[in-house]
C-alpha cells in the first residue's frame, strides 16, 4: 500500500520570518546608503556616509554628552569585543576630546618654551660659527678693492673674483642651515670690506706696495678666477 506524505508548512511563521528579514535588510541598507547631496548639506560632519535616520540616532547619543560604555580604549582594534556597529564606531570617534587640565596645559607650555629656546640657541650658535668663518674672506675682499683702486686688476676680473668669494660664503650659509636668514647678509659683509679697502687705498696702500707685492697680487687674482 502506497503512503502519501503531506508537507506541513506553518504559513504564519514563514510570513513573520520573511518580514523580519526584509525589515533587517532595509535597516541595514538605510544605514549603509549615503544620503543625497541636499540632505548632506544639513548634516553634521560626523554623519558623512550615513543616512538621515542613522544620523538622527548618532546625534541623539552625542547630544546626551554622555560617553557610551562601549567607547572604551581600543574600541576600534580588530578583534575587540564586543564588535561595534558602524553607528557605534562613529559615535565613539565623534566623542569630544577630554578637557585639558591647567596642570597639563602648564607642562605643554613649558615644553614649548624649552623647545623654542633650544631652537633659538641652535640658530645663534650657527650664526656665530658662520660669522667667525666669514672673517677669512674679509682680507681678500679688501685686497681686491685695493687692487682695483691701484689699477692692478680690471673691473671684470675683480668682479668675477669677488663673485667666487661670495659663492664660497653662500656655501657656508647653506651648510649651517641659515640660507635665507635675514640676520646673515653676505652683501652687508662684502660692502663693509669693500669700504675698508677703499679707505686703505686712499690712505696710501698703493704707494706702500712693492713690485713683489704687486706681482703676488696679480698671481693671486689669476689663481682665484681660474
Amino acid at each position: 500500500m502506497r503512503r502519501s506524505y503531506a508537507l506541513s508548512i506553518n504559513f504564519p511563521l514563514l510570513v513573520a520570518s520573511l518580514l523580519f528579514i526584509l525589515s533587517a535588510e532595509a535597516s541595514s541598507a538605510a544605514q549603509r546608503d549615503p544620503p543625497t547631496a541636499s540632505a548632506t548639506a544639513s548634516m553634521p560632519p560626523y554623519c558623512v556616509d550615513f543616512s538621515a535616520e542613522a544620523c538622527a540616532r548618532i546625534k541623539a547619543v552625542l547630544d546626551t554628552k554622555v560617553k557610551p560604555d562601549y567607547c572604551v580604549p581600543g574600541f576600534a582594534i580588530v578583534g575587540h569585543l564586543p564588535k561595534l556597529t558602524d553607528e557605534q564606531l562613529r559615535i565613539c570617534y565623534a566623542q569630544p576630546a577630554p578637557p585639558v587640565s591647567a596642570e597639563q596645559q602648564r607642562k605643554w607650555d613649558e615644553q614649548d618654551a624649552r623647545t623654542a629656546a633650544a631652537r633659538k640657541r641652535r640658530v645663534e650658535d650657527a650664526r656665530a660659527m658662520v660669522r667667525e668663518d666669514w672673517e677669512k674672506y674679509r682680507t681678500p675682499i679688501e685686497s681686491l678693492e685695493i687692487g682695483f683702486r691701484c689699477e692692478l686688476v680690471d673691473k671684470v676680473s675683480g668682479d668675477y673674483a669677488l663673485q667666487k668669494l661670495k659663492v664660497s660664503m653662500q656655501g657656508e650659509l647653506i651648510r649651517a642651515g641659515l640660507i635665507g636668514d635675514s640676520a646673515m647678509s653676505i652683501d652687508n659683509f662684502v660692502s663693509n670690506a669693500i669700504e675698508a679697502g677703499k679707505t686703505q687705498a686712499v690712505n696710501g696702500a698703493c704707494e706702500r706696495m712693492s713690485p713683489a707685492d704687486r706681482g703676488h697680487f696679480r698671481a693671486w687674482v689669476a689663481a682665484l678666477i681660474r
